[in-house]
C-alpha cells in the first residue's frame, strides 16, 4: 500500500478507534441510523480527508484487511471487539482525561501530539475551538491510564519563546522570560472550576443588573416615631422595598426629588436621595441567588 493510502487508511480508523468513537457523537448518530454502518461518502467529507483529496473508492482501497472497521458495498462499520465494549462500559475514563492550555493556536494536532509524547502516549487528543471553529490553544487529552493521567498533570511542559541561539547574559535573560509552560490539570478540577467561574460571572452579571436598578431608586428615610413597615407603607406610597434595619426605603419607580417629606393622619416620614456610594455600598449587602438554585414555591 501507498503511503497516500496509508494515510487515509490511518485517518478513517482513528475515526473509528474506540476513545474517538466513544465521543463523536454525529458518527455515532450516522450510525446508529444505519444499522451500525457510515457511508463512506459521509467520512469522505470530514476535514481531514477533504484535505487528503481522498475519493470513496481510494477509501474502500485503503480500508481492505482493516482490524478497525468493517466495508460492505459503500459504507464502513467499526468492528465492535470486546476490547471496545468493555472500554465503553468503563465508568472511570474521565478519571484519565486531563485539560492543558496554551498551545500556540496555530499548532495542528500534529504539533501537540509531537509535544505531549515526549511525556506520554496520548490515546486521543481533542482540540477545543472557540464559536468560529478556530482552535483556542486548549485541548482535553485522553490517556490509556490513570498514572499516565497524573503523570501528564505533573510534567512541566515547555512551549513556544524559544529565543535564538547565544550564550551572552541577553540572550539567556530574554529566553527565560519568553518562556511558556502548559497549564495541565485533571479534566474534573477544570470542569468544577470552570462551573465556580461561571457561577461567579452569572453572580457578577445579576448584580451589575441589581445595582442599576436599585441605586436610582435607593432612599434612606426618617420618621417621626418607630414606625412598621405596614404603617410607612400607608405613608409613602409605590414603596417598592422597607428595610426598617437600615431604614432604607426602595420606590418602586425613579423618583426626581433629592428629600421630600411624606405625612399622614399625624404621622411623618422624610426620604433623602442615597448618593451613588452609599447607594452602591448598601446594594453589595444583599445576596445574590442564582434563578437555579431557587427553591419552587410549593403549590
Amino acid at each position: 500500500m501507498d503511503s497516500r493510502l496509508e494515510k487515509i487508511k490511518a485517518q478513517v480508523e482513528f475515526y473509528f478507534s474506540d476513545a474517538n468513537f466513544r465521543v463523536d457523537k454525529f458518527l455515532r448518530e450516522q450510525a446508529m441510523a444505519s444499522e451500525g454502518y457510515v457511508s463512506i461518502a459521509t467520512i469522505a467529507s470530514f476535514n481531514r480527508l477533504r484535505n487528503l483529496n481522498a475519493t470513496v473508492e481510494e477509501i474502500k482501497q485503503s480500508l481492505e484487511g482493516s482490524n478497525v472497521v468493517e466495508l460492505k458495498d459503500d459504507k464502513v462499520k467499526k468492528i465492535e471487539t470486546e476490547e471496545y465494549l468493555s472500554y465503553v462500559a468503563d465508568g472511570c475514563i474521565e478519571k484519565r482525561v486531563v485539560y492543558a492550555e496554551g498551545f500556540d493556536k496555530e499548532s495542528s494536532l500534529e504539533d501537540i501530539e509531537q509535544i505531549l509524547s515526549e511525556h506520554v502516549e496520548p490515546a486521543l487528543i481533542r482540540m477545543r475551538r472557540d464559536k468560529e471553529k478556530v482552535f483556542n490553544g486548549s485541548v482535553f487529552v485522553e490517556l490509556k491510564s490513570e498514572a499516565d493521567a497524573e503523570k501528564l498533570v505533573r510534567a512541566k511542559i515547555l512551549v513556544g519563546g524559544k529565543a535564538e541561539n547565544g550564550d551572552d547574559e541577553e540572550c539567556v535573560k530574554k529566553q527565560k522570560s519568553e518562556e511558556k509552560y502548559l497549564n495541565i490539570i485533571k479534566k474534573e478540577d477544570y470542569m468544577k472550576e470552570k462551573a465556580r467561574m461561571t457561577a461567579e460571572k452569572k453572580e457578577q452579571v445579576a448584580r451589575e443588573a441589581l445595582e442599576k436598578d436599585f441605586v436610582p431608586r435607593l432612599f434612606k428615610y426618617e420618621s417621626s416615631e418607630e414606625l412598621d413597615v405596614k404603617a410607612i407603607r400607608k405613608i409613602v406610597k409605590n414603596t417598592a422595598f422597607i428595610d426598617v434595619n437600615e431604614k432604607v426605603i426602595r420606590m418602586k419607580y425613579i423618583e426626581e426629588f433629592k428629600e421630600k417629606k411624606f405625612e399622614e393622619e399625624g404621622k411623618e416620614v422624610t426620604l433623602i436621595k442615597m448618593d451613588e456610594d452609599k447607594a452602591l455600598e448598601y446594594c453589595k449587602k444583599i445576596k445574590i441567588v442564582p434563578k437555579e438554585d431557587k427553591k419552587p414555591i410549593k403549590k
